[in-house]
């Protein structure tokens, strides 16, 4: 009668289990799309990534955080000119509303990696995480040459 009890709180607990392993985890709300990092020159040790940026959820998110493990700093930059000379700044933080996108490209909003790791060339991959404040995501973002 033990033994008929305790297989039974097994196999429910078992069930129980297997039903949570298969609930879907949350999506990522800030999607990265066609990101990719163009290589770094050579003896430089920084460079840029770029793609499009969604808020596939139904409300305003912030881009928390950015993060490689191939790369010591992830920061959001922006190019402006002012005065005719080119700068990026950095952007300390983003907001997206729902349904929006910003792209991330050459001239404008862009992705700035430094401190790189050696094997960041062209035909490798860099992983990059993004914290939208309801988790973190990595995408694989291809290496191109320039």
């Amino acid at each position: 009668m033990i033994v008929k009890a305790i297989a039974a709180v097994a196999l429910a607990l078992a069930a129980s289990g297997a039903a949570h392993a298969l609930r879907p985890a949350p999506a990522a709300c800030l999607l990265l799309e066609q990101g990719w990092v163009r290589a770094p020159m050579a003896g430089r040790a920084m460079t840029a990534g770029y793609g499009q940026l969604h808020n596939r959820c139904a409300h305003t998110v912030s881009l928390v955080g950015l993060h490689s493990a191939q790369a010591r700093h992830v920061e959001l930059h922006r190019t402006e000119i002012t005065d005719g000379i080119s700068r990026m700044r950095p952007v300390p933080g983003l907001q997206l509303a729902a349904g929006q996108h910003v792209s991330l490209e050459p001239g404008g909003l862009h992705l700035m990696l430094h401190g790189l790791q050696p094997g960041v060339v062209p035909g490798s991959q860099l992983e990059l995480e993004i914290d939208d404040g309801n988790g973190h995501w990595v995408y694989r973002l291809p290496v191109r040459a320039r």
